[in-house]
C-alpha cells in the first residue's frame, strides 16, 4: 500500500478503532529505519490538515504536538524543523499551535552546539511562524524574546545572520520589548561593525554591505536602543579602523531620527564635536560626504521645523523657558559660531570645510537654515565691503557659490536670503564684470543665485542674466563659465523655468546670432574663430527639452544657411562659402541629434520641415531631367548629387519618403551601370534601395516579388551577363537582403541562401562569399534606429545562428578549391558576430579559423587573427592545442610577402594577438616558440609604419617577461 493510501486509510478509521490501529507505529518504524521522510508524511496529510471536518483536522492536527516534542530529539531535529515549517504555512495552523511550536524551539539549547544546515532550518522556522503565527509569538511576549536571544547567541554564519536580522528586524518594530531590551540589544550590537569578507568564488553571493544594511536596519529599528547606543558608537567614532568609522556614520544617520532628540541631545555636543574632526581632517571624498549627511541626521532630530524643543548637551545649561521655533539654543549655536570662527579667514582651508559644516545644517531645516544662513551671510559680507580685505573677496565670493547651491536644491518660505537679495545681486553682477580673479567665483554664485526657486523676480532675472552676456559680449576669460551657466538656467526645472528661456531668448541668443558674419570669413581669421564659438555656444544652449530655444535656433539658423547659399560667388570665395554653410547645417543636425536621442516631445515639431524637404527633393530628382542627373550618362558632378540625394532621404521617415515603385526599379538599372566612375552611382542607389525595402516593404509586395525576381535572373544569375555587371548586380542583391534581414524578415534569410548557391559559381564564388559581410555590418550606419529603419531585437543573433552551420557544412561537402570560398566568407563575417555569440560559437569553428589563415587577402586574415586574439583572452582553453601552430601562421603576418600582399591591417593584428598570448596561454605551452618569436618580432621594430613599431615595443616587452 502506498504512503497516501496508508494515510487515507488512518484518517477514514472510525472513531472506536482509531487508538487500536497500528498505522502511526508502523509508519514512526519505516520513518526509523529510513523507509520513507517524515516531510513525505506531512505533505501526505496536506489536505486533511486543512479539512473543513474538525475530527479529521484533529487527528492531522496531532502531528503538531509529536513534532514539537522531538525538537529536543537530536536524530530527530532536521526532519521535524521541516516538517513543521511546512506545517507553519498551512492556512489552518492557528494560534494554539504557534504558541507550542514557539515554546518547544526556543527551550532549545543555544544553537551553536549545532551545525550551519541545522541552525539555518531553525532561523527559517522562525521566519515562517513570524510570517503566519505572528500573534502567537507576541502572546509568548518576554518569554519568546528572551528565549531567542539566548537561542541565537554567538551565530557567525552569514547565511543565518542574514535571516536571523530579519526576524529581528520585525521583532524590534512590532513587539513590546521593555522587559528585554538589553537582551536584544547585547545580541545586536555584538556585530558592529561588521567585520565580514566574503571568501573567493563564493557560492552564497552574500556580500559584507548586505550584512551591514539589515544590521543597520536593526539597530535603527527602535527609540529604546538609543541610550545603550549611543555612548558605543560615540566609541566606535573615535576607532582608528576607517571601515569602522564609516558603518558608524552611517549607522548614526539612520539612528538620530529614531532615537529622538530627548535621547540624542545628551549627546549632541560630543558628536558634534567628533563629525566636526571627520570633516575638517576627511581622508577623502566618501568619507566626508558621510560626516556632511550624518551632520544634517543629527540637527534634523536635535531641531525640527515641526517643533520648538531646544535640544541640549550635557555641557550646556540652557533655561527651561519656552521659546519660539525661530529661536536658537544649545549645540547648534556653539556649532555655528565655532565655523564663523574659521570663516574669519576665508582663503584658508578649514574655511572651506566650515562653509560646507554650514550647508550641512542648512539642510536639516528650515530653522537652522535661516539661523546658520544669516550669520555666515553677514560675516561674509562684512569682508567682503572691507576695503582692507580685497585680497579675500575671492575666497569669500567661493563661500557664497557653497552657501546658495544649498538653497538651489530646498525653497523655503520666507526665504532667509531676503534680506541679502540687493546686497548679492549688486556685489556679483559687479563681479562678473570685473577682470581679476573675482570674476570665475562669482559666475558660480551668481548662477547659483539665480537657481533659489521663487527668489529673484523677472526684473532681477534679467538683470543677473545680463551680468552673465557681458562675458559673453568680451568673449574672453569666463566665457566658457559663462555658457555653461546659461545651459544650467535653460535646462532648470524651476518656477522661473519660463522667465529664464524668455530672457535668454531675447538677451543672449541675439548676442550669439550677432556673431554670425553674414558671408564667410577667410579661414584662419578671428571672425572664423568667433562664429565657430558663437555656433558651439548656441548648440550647448538651445539643445535643451523646452521647444522655444530650438525654435528659435533652427528658425535663425536655417535662415542664415539660405542666405549663405543664395550669395553668388566663385573659386576660394565659393569654397569658403560651402565650409560655413557646412557648419551651420552641422550644429542644427547637432542640436536635433540630441533632442531626438532624448527624445523631447517638440522634435515632431520639424517632421513638416522633413515633409518640404522630401517634396522639394522629389520635385528637383525625380520631376526633372532625370537622365541628366542619374542616368548611364551622367557626370561625376550629377552623381555626388545622388550621394546627396541619399544621404538625406536616409534619415526619413517612411510617411514622407519620395521613392516611389518607378524610382525603385530604375535603381535597379542604376545599380549595374559600369565603370570605376559609376561606384558613387551605384552606392547611392543600393543605399535608398535598402532602406526603402526595410522601411516601406508592406507598399512594395510587387516590387518585391516580381521585379526583384526578374532582377535576380536576368542579372545576378544568368551566366550570359557580363563579369562586371553580374558582380555590380550581386552586390544590389545583397543591399535588398540587408533591409529584409535587419527587420528579421523570412524572405530576407531566403535571399541570404541564394547567395550562399552561388559559392560554387567561378564568376561570383569569391565576390558572393565577400557581400556577406555587407549584410552583417552596422558600421555604416545606413539602416539604424536613427534613421527609422526597421531593426528588430537581436536580429544579428539570428542571422548569424541561421548562417553559421550553413558555412561549417557548405566547407565540409565542398571540394577543395571551392572550401577557400567558404573560408572568405567566414572571414568577412567575423568581425560582425557578437562577442558574446562569438565566445560561443567560435570555438567550434576553429578549424575553419586556423584554415583561414592561410587566405592570400591580407584583410580577410587581419579579421581572422582579431577574432582569434579575442577568443586567446576570453576561452584561452579552447586554443591550447593548437596554439603553437597559429602562433607560426601569424608570425607570417609580420612582414610583407614578395607579391605585396601584406598590409598595416593585418601587422597590426598580429602583433595585438601575439601581445596576449603571454598573459593567457601557459609558458609550458609556447616555451619552444619564445626565441622565434622575439626574432621575428625585432624585424617589426624597423617597419616603415610607426603604429606598427608601437604595437611591436608592448608586444616585445611580453614576451621578453614570459617565463614559467
Amino acid at each position: 500500500m502506498s504512503l497516501s493510501d496508508t494515510i487515507l486509510a488512518y484518517i477514514l478509521l472510525p472513531s472506536t478503532d482509531v487508538e487500536a490501529s497500528t498505522i502511526p507505529q508502523d509508519l514512526a518504524l519505516q520513518i526509523e529505519k529510513k523507509e520513507i521522510k517524515l516531510l513525505d508524511v506531512v505533505l501526505g496529510l496536506g489536505e486533511q490538515l486543512q479539512s473543513e471536518d474538525d475530527r479529521t483536522r484533529e487527528r492531522a492536527k496531532v502531528l503538531t504536538t509529536f513534532l514539537s516534542s522531538k525538537l529536543s530529539d537530536s536524530p530527530c531535529l532536521t526532519p521535524a524543523i521541516k516538517s513543521l515549517t511546512h506545517l507553519s504555512s498551512l492556512e489552518t495552523f492557528g494560534t494554539g499551535e504557534g504558541v507550542e511550536v514557539a515554546t518547544a524551539i526556543i527551550d532549545l539549547p543555544p544553537l551553536s552546539s549545532h551545525s550551519q544546515p541545522t541552525r539555518h532550518l531553525v532561523y527559517t522556522l522562525l521566519d515562517s511562524l513570524l510570517h503566519h503565527s505572528r500573534p502567537a509569538l507576541k502572546r509568548l511576549g518576554a518569554k519568546f524574546l528572551k528565549g531567542y536571544a539566548a537561542l541565537v547567541d554567538g551565530e557567525k554564519d552569514p547565511r543565518n545572520l542574514m535571516l536571523s536580522f530579519g526576524i529581528l528586524r520585525v521583532v524590534l518594530v512590532e513587539f513590546e520589548l521593555e522587559d528585554c531590551v538589553e537582551d536584544l540589544f547585547d545580541i545586536t550590537f555584538c556585530y558592529f561593525p561588521i567585520t565580514f569578507s566574503p571568501p573567493a568564488g563564493d557560492p552564497y553571493g552574500i556580500t559584507s554591505d548586505d550584512l551591514v544594511v539589515a544590521l543597520r536596519a536593526c539597530l535603527a529599528a527602535t527609540p529604546l536602543f538609543g541610550k545603550l547606543a549611543l555612548p558605543l558608537f560615540l566609541d566606535k567614532m573615535q576607532a582608528a579602523s576607517e571601515k569602522a568609522k564609516r558603518q558608524t556614520m552611517q549607522a548614526l544617520a539612520a539612528c538620530f531620527p529614531v532615537y529622538g532628540a530627548g535621547v540624542v541631545g545628551e549627546w549632541a555636543g560630543r558628536f558634534s564635536e567628533a563629525l566636526s574632526i571627520e570633516v575638517f581632517h576627511a581622508t577623502d571624498d566618501d568619507s566626508l560626504a558621510l560626516a556632511l549627511t550624518t551632520f544634517t541626521s543629527l540637527y534634523s532630530t536635535l531641531y525640527p521645523d515641526s517643533s520648538p524643543e531646544k535640544p541640549t548637551d550635557d555641557s550646556m545649561d540652557v533655561d527651561s523657558e519656552g521659546k519660539t521655533g525661530k529661536e536658537i539654543e544649545g549645540v547648534a549655536v556653539k556649532l555655528v559660531n565655532n565655523c564663523l570662527d574659521e570663516l574669519r579667514e576665508p582663503d584658508k582651508s578649514n574655511a572651506g570645510a566650515a562653509v560646507k559644516i554650514v550647508v550641512a545644517l542648512m539642510k536639516s531645516s528650515d530653522r537652522l537654515k535661516e539661523y546658520a544662513l544669516d550669520k555666515s551671510l553677514n560675516l561674509l559680507m562684512g569682508i567682503m565691503k572691507d576695503p582692507e580685505e580685497i585680497a579675500l573677496r575671492p575666497s569669500v565670493i567661493g563661500h557664497f557659490s557653497a552657501l546658495l547651491a544649498a538653497l538651489s536644491d530646498t525653497p523655503s518660505i520666507p526665504n532667509p536670503l531676503e534680506a541679502h537679495k540687493d546686497s548679492l545681486l549688486t556685489l556679483l553682477t559687479s563681479s562678473t564684470r570685473a577682470t581679476t580673479t573675482s570674476q570665475l567665483p562669482a559666475l558660480e554664485a551668481l548662477i547659483h543665485l539665480l537657481l533659489v526657486p521663487t527668489f529673484l523676480s523677472p526684473q532681477e532675472i534679467g538683470f543677473a542674466v545680463d551680468g552673465l552676456n557681458d562675458v559673453l559680449r568680451r568673449g574672453q576669460e569666463g566665457y566658457e563659465e559663462a555658457v555653461e551657466g546659461v545651459v544650467r538656467l535653460s535646462n532648470a526645472s524651476s518656477p522661473s523655468s519660463a522667465t529664464f528661456e524668455r530672457t535668454i531668448e531675447e538677451t543672449t541668443l541675439p548676442i550669439l546670432f550677432a556673431a554670425l558674419p553674414e558671408k564667410a570669413p577667410e579661414r584662419g581669421t578671428n571672425e572664423s574663430e568667433e562664429y565657430r564659438k558663437a555656433l558651439g555656444s548656441l548648440a550647448e544652449i538651445c539643445a535643451t527639452k523646452g521647444r522655444g530655444l530650438a525654435e528659435v535656433f533652427v528658425r535663425r539658423l536655417g535662415g542664415r544657411v539660405e542666405g549663405v547659399c543664395a550669395a553668388k560667388v566663385q573659386g576660394a570665395e565659393a569654397a569658403e562659402q560651402a565650409l560655413y554653410a557646412h557648419h551651420l547645417l552641422a550644429t542644427i543636425k547637432a542640436v536635433l541629434a540630441v533632442k531626438a536621442t532624448r527624445g523631447d516631445a517638440d522634435v515632431v515639431d520639424y517632421e513638416p520641415i522633413q515633409s518640404e524637404l522630401s517634396e522639394a527633393l522629389k520635385k528637383a530628382f525625380f520631376e526633372g531631367d532625370a537622365v541628366a542627373l542619374v542616368g548611364a550618362e551622367s557626370t561625376p558632378a550629377h552623381q555626388s548629387l545622388l550621394l546627396l540625394l541619399s544621404s538625406a532621404i536616409l534619415s526619413f521617415r517612411v510617411s514622407v519618403n519620395p521613392i516611389s515603385l518607378p524610382m525603385m526599379k530604375k535603381f535597379l538599372e542604376l545599380s549595374v551601370v559600369p565603370g570605376e566612375e559609376g561606384e558613387g552611382l551605384r552606392k547611392a542607389v543600393r543605399w535608398m534601395l535598402g532602406q526603402t525595402v526595410n522601411k516601406g516593404l508592406e507598399g512594395l509586395k510587387s516590387f518585391v516579388e516580381a521585379d526583384m525576381e526578374k532582377f535576380w535572373l536576368e542579372s545576378v544569375a544568368n551566366v550570359e551577363q557580363g563579369a562586371d555587371v553580374r558582380k555590380s548586380a550581386l552586390w544590389t542583391w545583397a543591399w535588398f537582403a540587408k533591409g529584409l534581414v535587419v527587420r528579421s524578415e523570412q524572405r530576407g534569410y531566403a535571399s541570404v541562401e541564394r547567395i550562399i548557391g552561388l559559392f560554387h559559381d567561378p564568376v561570383l564564388g569569391r565576390e558572393a562569399a565577400k557581400v556577406l559581410g555587407v549584410i552583417a555590418e552596422e558600421g555604416d550606419r545606413v539602416l539604424s534606429k536613427e534613421n527609422f529603419a526597421v531593426v528588430r531585437l537581436l536580429y544579428k543573433q539570428r542571422f548569424f545562428s541561421f548562417l553559421l552551420p550553413k558555412l561549417v557544412t557548405g566547407h565540409k561537402e565542398s571540394e577543395k578549391d571551392d572550401q577557400v570560398v567558404y573560408l572568405i566568407a567566414l572571414s568577412s563575417l567575423l568581425q560582425h558576430i557578437p562577442k558574446a555569440m562569438s565566445l560561443v560559437e567560435l570555438p567550434k569553428l576553429l578549424p575553419l579559423l586556423i584554415t583561414s589563415l592561410d587566405l592570400p587577402d591580407p584583410g580577410l586574415r587581419a579579421n581572422v587573427v582579431q577574432t582569434l586574439g579575442v577568443l586567446a583572452k576570453e576561452v584561452p582553453t579552447e586554443l591550447e592545442n593548437s596554439i603553437s601552430g597559429i602562433v607560426t601562421k601569424v608570425l607570417r603576418g609580420l612582414t610583407e610577402d614578395k607579391v605585396g600582399r601584406g598590409s598595416v591591417k593585418l601587422r597590426v593584428a598580429s602583433l595585438s594577438f601575439l601581445e596576449v598570448l603571454p598573459k593567457h596561454i601557459p609558458y609550458l605551452t609556447l616555451h619552444s616558440q619564445k626565441p622565434i618569436v622575439l626574432k621575428e618580432l625585432g624585424k617589426s621594430l624597423d617597419d616603415k609604419k610607426k603604429e606598427v613599431r608601437k604595437a611591436a615595443v608592448g608586444c616585445r616587452s611580453q614576451w621578453f617577461m614570459y617565463s614559467a
